[in-house]
C-alpha cells in the first residue's frame, strides 16, 4: 500500500504535471508490489464485493457464495449450510459496539462468532452463529411493483453514523434505522419519499452530522435525501443522476460517483438548497476518468483518494485546483485487474485492498517498486545508481557495453547518450562508473584505456551533443578498462583499472593523471580498488585487491596504509561496496563473512565488528550498502535487502516477494528525496523508508481444540482464553489451533509454545498447530505466542487449561483404600499365619501327646512285659513256655497298637488326606476292620458330598469314632452296628448304633484300662466345638451322637 510518505514522494519526485491533453491519460507503468487471491487461493470464487477488518486483524470478504474470512494463511467460507439466509453478501460492517452485521440478499444478518454454525434445535441453549432481520413492510411499499421473491428483502448497504447509530438501505422498503431494545435489534422505517420507497445504495455524514443518502428510483434515476439530526428530511433532484457512492473525506468535502452517462466525480455542496444544484464541480471521461461509471469512493490513511470504476483503479488528487484535476491510473499494468473493480479499503497495516471481478488484490505498504521498459528504463538492470549535481537521479545500464543515462523525471525515465566517438565500448564496471564532478564535468569510461571529459554541463540533455575532452596518456593507462572511479572532497578523481599494477589519481589542480604504483623496492604490484568512500575528515578509504591478498587501503594526509589479514579483512574477499554512514562508522562488504563495520576508523588497530547470518542477515555474502535517513543500513545481497538497525541489530529481510528485482542485489544508492534505490542484473526498484515505528507485538488466538478428535467450541474470531477443561481418563488427546491474524500483513510470523511449568518456549516455528497424546494425569495450562520477524513476540501468549483426571487406579480414595485394605490384608495375614503358627504349636503337641499317651505307653508296656518273660524263663536252661507266652503275645498286641496309633497319627496330619471323603473311608475301613473280626454285623452309611477338612477335625472326629468301635468292640457284645455319618447345614453329623448289653455311666475306677474312653469322648466334641450325646442303658445298646461345625481348612 502507498502511504502518505509514498504518495507524497510520487507527487514530487515524479514531478506530477497537470494534463496537457484532456484525451491523454497519465497510466503508471511501473510495477507495483500486488498479490491477487482469487479462487485458486481459496475464495469461493473470483468476484469479491467489499472487504472489512475487524478488531483482532481478520479480513472479511463479501461475496456472492457467501461470508468469507481470511486470518492471513487460509480463506474460510460461511455459507447458507451455516445459517446464511442468503448466499450474497452485499456489506459487512463491523459497529463500534462490536457487532458484526451483514446486508444479504435475503434480509440483514447479525453474525455471532461464538454462537453454532448451522440450525438450532429448538429448546437448545446455544446460540446460532446468524440471526436474520427482515425489513418490515412500510406503507409506502408500492404494491403494484414486481419484486422477485429471491431479492424482496435485498439489503443494499450499512452505514454507521459518529453518534454509533446504523442505517440500512435496502432495494424495495426504502431506508432503515437499527435499534436494539432489550437485547433484540429491530429495523425502525426512516420515510424519505412520501412517494414511495427509493433504493438507497450510498450513505455518508457531513461535518454537521446530516445524513447523506443516494437512491435510484429507475434504473438511470436518481435521488439525493439529506437527513437532518431533528429527523427533517430534504430531497434533492437537481440534477443528481445515478449516484453510486458517497464519501465524506477528512477535509470535510462530500463527493459522489455517479453511473449516468459515463462516469463522474463530483463534489457536493453541503450547504445547498434544494432546489439548486448540489453539484459544485463535476470530472468524467473529458478530464481522464476511466470506465463506464464509479463504482466505490475511498480514502485512505495518508488521504488520498481512491475511484473505483469499471476497469481500473484511480487515485485522484482531490487537492489540484479545479481546472487541473489529477488522476493515476492503475490497471492491468500495475497488477489491477479491469475487470470492475467493486471497492478499495485499507487494512490496519496500511495495506490497500482492491476487490475486483478477478480477485481481491492486496497493495503491499510501502513494499519495493519495479520499473521496467514501459517506465522508459532501456535495460532490465543498471551498472550504477547516482544523482547529479542538480538532484536528478541517475540509472547507468551498459547493455551490451553501449553506456546510456536513464534520467528519472519523476513518473519515468528519459535516456541520455553522452556525445563519445562511435564504437567506443564503455566496459563492463559497476557501481562507481560514471562520475558528475562538483566542477559541473562528466566523467566517463571506456575499456580501451581512454578517459573522456565532458566540461560545463549544467543540463544532462547537454551530454547528446558536448564534445569530450579525451585522457589517453598510454604511460597511464595501456589499453586498460577502466574499473572504478571517484570523486574526493579535493575534487581529484580516483580511478581504478582491470589490471594490478594501474591505480591512478586524477590531479584537478595540474589536470594531470598520477601512476599510484608500489615503490621500487617493492615487489608487489599497486592495488586495484573496487570502491571508494570518504569520511567527513577528508579520509579517502578503498577496498579490493592486491596480488592475492584483499585489503582495505586509507588515504590521509598524502599516505597510503594497507589493511590486510592482520586487522581481520578476509584474505579472499574483496570489499565491493563501502560506506560511511551518519554516525561516521565504516561499513564494508564481504563474499562468505557478512558486513564488517569499523566504529572508529581513526583507531589503530582497527576493530571490526561482524554482521552475518549469525546475528540476523540472510545470508554472509553481501554486494551492496546504502544507508536510510532514518540511520538504518540496507545491505544487497544475493537473496534481496537486509534491513539492519545498528543500535538494536534487528534486521528485517526483503525479497522479490517484496518486490525487489530478482537476482543480486550488487547497487544501492539513495536519491534527494531519501528514496533508496537498488538494482540487480534482472530490474530496478525503489522503496520509500518509513520514519521507526513502534514495534506493535503481534497478536495471537486460539482457533480450535480437539479432545480426543472431538472438536470443541471456538469463536470464529479465536479466543485468548478458554474454559478449563476437565478430561476423564480416557481423554488424552488434545489438539489446539492457533494463529495470529497479524499474518495477513507479516509473512514472516513465528510461533512458540509451551506447557507451563513443565518446559520451556519451543523454538520459533511456522506450525500452527500442536497434538498431545498419551497425557498423563494431572493440570496444565498451555501457552502460545506469536513472534514476529525482530523478535518482539506477542504481549498476552493465549492460553487454555484442562485437567487430565485420574483413572480410578490413580485416585487418593482408592490409593487410600487400597493402602488399607493392604494393611488389613497384611495384618489379616499375619494374624492368620500367627493363628497358623498357633493351631501347628497346638497340633504338635496333641502329636507329642498322642505319641506320648498312646505310643509311649504302648512302648513302656512292651518294656515291661518283655521283663516279665524275662523273668519267666527257666534259670536253669529249660524252657518254660507257658510262662513267656503270655507276656509275649502282650507284646504283640501292643506293638500292633503303637503301629495303629502312630498311623493314624500320620494320617492326620497328612494334607493329602484332607477331604470328608476320605474321613469317611477311613472311619468305613477301621470300623470293618475291627467289628468284622468279632463276627458283628456293620450298616455304613456315608455322606454323599465331599469337601476339605481341617485335619484338627479329621483327627477329633476319627479318633472320637474310634473310641466308639473299640468300646463297642470289647464291651458291648453286640451282634449289629449301624454307623450314620452325614453333612447337614454346615454340620458333620455322626451316629454309632449297636444292640449291645450297654451300660449304666460311672466313674472310671483306678487302673481300669480305657477308663478315659467317654471322658475322652467328650473331651474331643468339646474340641471340635460340638455336642456328644450317649444314650444307654443295661440290656437296651448304646447310641453314641456326634453333631460338630465345619472349620475351614488350615494351610499350614
Amino acid at each position: 500500500m502507498l502511504t502518505r510518505l509514498r504518495l507524497s514522494l510520487i507527487a514530487a519526485a515524479f514531478g506530477l504535471v497537470a494534463v496537457c491533453l484532456p484525451e491523454l491519460f497519465p497510466i503508471r507503468a511501473e510495477i507495483l508490489p500486488v498479490k491477487t487471491y482469487t479462487a485458486a487461493d481459496g475464495l469461493p470464487r473470483d468476484a469479491v464485493y467489499k472487504v472489512r477488518q475487524d478488531a483482532r486483524g481478520f479480513l472479511w470478504f463479501c461475496t456472492s457464495e457467501g461470508l468469507v474470512r481470511f486470518d492471513g494463511y487460509a480463506f474460510k467460507l460461511y455459507s447458507k449450510e451455516d445459517g446464511l439466509p442468503d448466499p450474497l453478501v452485499q456489506d459487512f460492517l463491523i459497529t463500534r459496539s462490536g457487532k458484526y452485521l451483514l446486508a444479504t440478499g435475503a434480509g440483514l444478518v447479525h453474525f455471532n462468532p461464538d454462537g453454532v454454525r448451522g440450525p438450532v434445535q429448538s429448546g437448545s441453549k446455544d446460540k446460532p452463529m446468524f440471526v436474520t432481520y427482515l425489513p418490515p413492510k412500510t406503507p409506502n411499499s408500492p404494491a403494484e411493483t414486481p419484486i422477485p421473491v429471491w431479492d424482496r428483502y435485498f439489503i443494499e448497504v450499512l452505514y454507521e453514523d459518529a453518534q454509533g447509530v446504523v442505517w440500512v438501505g435496502t432495494r424495495y422498503d426504502g431506508l432503515f434505522r437499527l435499534e436494539e431494545r432489550d437485547g433484540q435489534l429491530a429495523l425502525q422505517p426512516v420515510e424519505l419519499n412520501p412517494r414511495g420507497n427509493p433504493r438507497v445504495v450510498a450513505m455518508a455524514e457531513d461535518q454537521q452530522g446530516n445524513i447523506w443518502a443516494a437512491a435510484h428510483v429507475k434504473d438511470i434515476e436518481g435521488e439525493l435525501y439529506r437527513l437532518f439530526p431533528n429527523g427533517k428530511v430534504e430531497h434533492f433532484t437537481n440534477p443528481v443522476w445515478g449516484i453510486t457512492s458517497l464519501l465524506a473525506d477528512k477535509k470535510g468535502r462530500l463527493w459522489a460517483g455517479t453511473s449516468h452517462q459515463g462516469p463522474k466525480l463530483c463534489q457536493i455542496e453541503t450547504d445547498s438548497a434544494s432546489n439548486r444544484s448540489v453539484f459544485s464541480r463535476c470530472y468524467g471521461k473529458e478530464e481522464g476518468l476511466p470506465g463506464r461509471w464509479v463504482t466505490h469512493l475511498f480514502q485512505a490513511g495518508d488521504d488520498t483518494i481512491w475511484v473505483g470504476t469499471t476497469n481500473s483503479a484511480v487515485r485522484f488528487d482531490a487537492n489540484s485546483p479545479s481546472d487541473k484535476p489529477s488522476f493515476q491510473l492503475y490497471g492491468e499494468q500495475q497488477g489491477i485487474c479491469n475487470r470492475n473493480v467493486h471497492s478499495v479499503n485499507e487494512d490496519r497495516d496500511g495495506n490497500l485492498w482492491f476487490l475486483t471481478g478477478c480477485g481481491a488484490i492486496r497493495m503491499t505498504r510501502n513494499a519495493f517498486v519495479r520499473f521496467a521498459k514501459e517506465d522508459g528504463l532501456e535495460a532490465k538492470g543498471a551498472n550504477s545508481i547516482f544523482t547529479d549535481r542538480s538532484g536528478r537521479l541517475i540509472v547507468v545500464t551498459n547493455e551490451a557495453r553501449d553506456m546510456l543515462l536513464n534520467v528519472f523525471e519523476g513518473q519515468r525515465f528519459f535516456q541520455v547518450k553522452a556525445n563519445t566517438p562511435p564504437g567506443i565500448n564503455h566496459g563492463w564496471g559497476m557501481g562507481q562508473i560514471v562520475v558528475n564532478s562538483s566542477a559541473g564535468d562528466w566523467w566517463f569510461p571506456t575499456e580501451a584505456g581512454v578517459l573522456y571529459r565532458f566540461r560545463g554541463i549544467t543540463d544532462v540533455r547537454q551530454l547528446l551533443h558536448a564534445k569530450p575532452q579525451a585522457y589517453t596518456a598510454k604511460e597511464c593507462f595501456t589499453d586498460q578498462m577502466v574499473w572504478r572511479m571517484y570523486e574526493d572532497s579535493q575534487g581529484d578523481l580516483w580511478i581504478s583499472t582491470s589490471y594490478q599494477d594501474k591505480f591512478l589519481r586524477w590531479d584537478h589542480q595540474t589536470d594531470k593523471i598520477i601512476q599510484l604504483s608500489a615503490a621500487s623496492d617493492d615487489p608487489n604490484p599497486a592495488p586495484r580498488p573496487n570502491a571508494f568512500v570518504e569520511d567527513a575528515k577528508g579520509t579517502l578509504w578503498m577496498g579490493g585487491r592486491m596480488k592475492d591478498q584483499c585489503y582495505l587501503l586509507r588515504h590521509r594526509n598524502g599516505n597510503l596504509k594497507v589493511f590486510g589479514r592482520a586487522e581481520g579483512i578476509p584474505a579472499n574477499e574483496q570489499p565491493r561496496s563501502l560506506l560511511i554512514d551518519g554516525k561516521g562508522r565504516l561499513w564494508f562488504t564481504s563474499e562468505s563473512h557478512g558486513v564488517g563495520r569499523i566504529d572508529d576508523p581513526r583507531s589503530e588497530p582497527l576493530k571490526i565488528a561482524w554482521h552475518n547470518r549469525g546475528n540476523g542477515l540472510s545470508t554472509n555474502w553481501t554486494e551492496s550498502l546504502v544507508e536510510d535517513r532514518y540511520g538504518r543500513i540496507y545491505i544487497g545481497t544475493r537473496r534481496g535487502v537486509d534491513c539492519l538497525t545498528p543500535e538494536t541489530g534487528q534486521v528485517r529481510s526483503f525479497t522479490s516477494a517484496d518486490g525487489l528485482p530478482k537476482g543480486s542485489i550488487y547497487v544501492a544508492a539513495r536519491d534527494t528525496q531519501d528514496a533508496l534505490w537498488f538494482a540487480s542484473e534482472l530490474g530496478v526498484a525503489r522503496y520509500l523508508p518509513e520514519p521507526p515505528r513502534p514495534n506493535q507485538p503481534p497478536t495471537i488466538f486460539l482457533t480450535g481444540l480437539r479432545v480426543a478428535g472431538v472438536p470443541q467450541q471456538v469463536s470464529e474470531i479465536g479466543d485468548l482464553n478458554l474454559p478449563e477443561l476437565k478430561l476423564n481418563p480416557s481423554q488424552t488427546n488434545v489438539t489446539i489451533d492457533f494463529l495470529s491474524p497479524s499474518a495477513t500483513s507479516d509473512p514472516h510470523l513465528r510461533y512458540q509454545y509451551k506447557l507451563e511449568g513443565r518446559e520451556d518456549w519451543s523454538a520459533p516455528t511456522e506450525q500452527r498447530s500442536v497434538d498431545f497424546a498419551n497425557l498423563s494425569a494431572g493440570s496444565y495450562r498451555f501457552l502460545v505466542r506469536a513472534v514476529n520477524a525482530d523478535g518482539v513476540h506477542s504481549a498476552i501468549p493465549a492460553s487454555v487449561s484442562f485437567t487430565v483426571a485420574a483413572p480410578v487406579w490413580q485416585r487418593w480414595w482408592f490409593i487410600a483404600l487400597t493402602v488399607g485394605a493392604i494393611g488389613g490384608l497384611t495384618f489379616a495375614a499375619y494374624r492368620y499365619r500367627v493363628a497358623q503358627l498357633l493351631a501347628l504349636e497346638r497340633m504338635r503337641t496333641r502329636i507329642a501327646t498322642d505319641l506320648h499317651d498312646e505310643v509311649g505307653s504302648s512302648l513302656s508296656q512292651i518294656a515291661i512285659l518283655s521283663e516279665v518273660a524275662r523273668l519267666r524263663l527257666p534259670r536253669n536252661g529249660q524252657p518254660d513256655a507257658a510262662g513267656a507266652a503270655e507276656p509275649m503275645e502282650k507284646v504283640a498286641v501292643t506293638s500292633r497298637e503303637a503301629v495303629d496309633a502312630m498311623s493314624d497319627i500320620v494320617w492326620a496330619i497328612n494334607p493329602q488326606r484332607d477331604q470328608l471323603s476320605d474321613l469317611s473311608q477311613r472311619m468305613r475301613l477301621f470300623a470293618s476292620d475291627t467289628l468284622t473280626a468279632r463276627d458283628i454285623r456293620l450298616r455304613f452309611h456315608a455322606p454323599e458330598q465331599d469337601l476339605s477338612l481341617d485335619a484338627e477335625v479329621r483327627r477329633q472326629v476319627f479318633l472320637l469314632f474310634k473310641e466308639a468301635i473299640n468300646n463297642i468292640a470289647r464291651h458291648s457284645h453286640a451282634t449289629e452296628v449301624e454307623i450314620d455319618f452325614a453333612l447337614t447345614d454346615h454340620h458333620l453329623s455322626l451316629r454309632v448304633w449297636d444292640n449291645g448289653h450297654g451300660f449304666v455311666e460311672t466313674a472310671p475306677q483306678p487302673g481300669q484300662n480305657g477308663g478315659n474312653g467317654l471322658l475322652s469322648m467328650r473331651r474331643r466334641a468339646a474340641e471340635l466345638g460340638g455336642r456328644l450325646e450317649v444314650i444307654s442303658g443295661n440290656g437296651s445298646g448304646t447310641t453314641v451322637k456326634l453333631e460338630a461345625p465345619l472349620r475351614p481348612r488350615k494351610i499350614l
